[in-house]
């Protein structure tokens, strides 16, 4: 092998460190990457509750519920009718009507409630117009003759239901008026008439309005044995005065008393007036003005 001098081999070390050297410088002067700044910080979603929109359904809940039931009338033929559910206590009412021979009816769209349900005749050539029937007590009781109350039913209607059976039988008994379109719903007061005679005086039953005073009235025959008054709702009490023949007022007076509902004996000797009270669309029944044995005063005076 072949031997190199010193100096040689020291100036080959000089040239690979001058390489080296400005291999590094060119290194250094290179361009760093560039550098992607990302937001510094995440954009916050605020957690708010929100009400969801509703979705209706394919199949809505009803909101009303139906009355179905048979009409009859003590003829031959039945009538044509105009048929009311009366909204217990309220000036709402609902109506149908029915044709000439038609035995049965529905009324729709009735909200949940207490109804009463009374048809009235429309009017013909044959029957008159607003004669009423009702489905009463009596109608409940089978219609015999030992069926007396003729109190109208309590009808419940719910939502989606329909309450069936509700026949209009009862006939030739007192019942609401038919309502009248823009006018308050009204109701009535029946009762029995007496005097302490054989016979029974013509008589101006007088129903006194205790909210406002308001006096509302109707006349009696010779012997006629019971009454029917229209009335709009309140709390009323009742007195019978006694007329003579030629329609005046006599002085005599009975009324709808405690002494009334004691039976009217000498061990009855509290003669209040008692308060009856009257609901739209139904009948107040058995108010009557039989206590002609109140002492002289007891009684307000008849009405102008």
């Amino acid at each position: 092998m072949k031997n190199f001098p010193k100096t040689f081999i020291y100036l080959i070390f000089f040239v690979l460190v001058l390489v080296a050297c400005q291999a590094q410088g060119n290194a250094s002067t290179q361009t760093s990457p560039t550098s992607i700044m990302v937001s510094s910080s995440p954009t916050s979603v605020q957690n708010v509750e929100s009400t969801p929109t509703p979705v209706p359904s394919s199949n809505p809940l009803p909101q009303t519920g139906i009355i179905t039931g048979d009409i009859g009338y003590p003829s031959e033929v039945v009538p044509a009718m105009h048929i009311v559910a009366f909204l217990f206590g309220t000036d709402t009412y609902y109506t149908v009507d029915t044709e000439l021979n038609q035995t049965s009816y529905q009324l729709d769209g009735l909200p949940e409630g207490e109804y009463h349900v009374v048809a009235y005749t429309s009017g013909s050539d044959s029957f008159p117009a607003g004669l009423s029937g009702g489905y009463t007590q009596a109608v409940l009781c089978g219609m015999q003759e030992t069926c007396t109350d003729h109190s109208l039913v309590d009808v419940r209607v719910s939502a989606g239901q329909t309450t069936k059976n509700v026949n209009i039988f009862g006939w030739l008994v007192p019942l609401p008026p038919m309502p009248q379109a823009g006018q308050p719903v009204q109701g009535a007061i029946t009762g029995r008439l007496s005097y302490p005679s054989e016979f029974i005086p013509p008589e101006r039953v007088v129903a006194f309005r205790l909210e406002d005073g308001e006096t509302y009235s109707i006349d009696t025959q010779m012997n006629q044995g019971e009454y029917t008054l229209p009335l709009p709702a309140g709390t009323y009490h009742v007195v019978a005065y006694v007329r003579d023949n030629e329609g005046k007022l006599t002085g005599y007076a009975g009324g709808y008393t405690q002494a009334v509902l004691c039976g009217l004996s000498v061990d009855c000797p509290n003669h209040d007036l008692i308060d009856v009270v009257v609901e739209q669309g139904s009948v107040t029944i058995e108010v009557n003005p039989g206590d002609f044995y109140a002492p002289e005063g007891t009684f307000p005076p008849p009405p102008g």
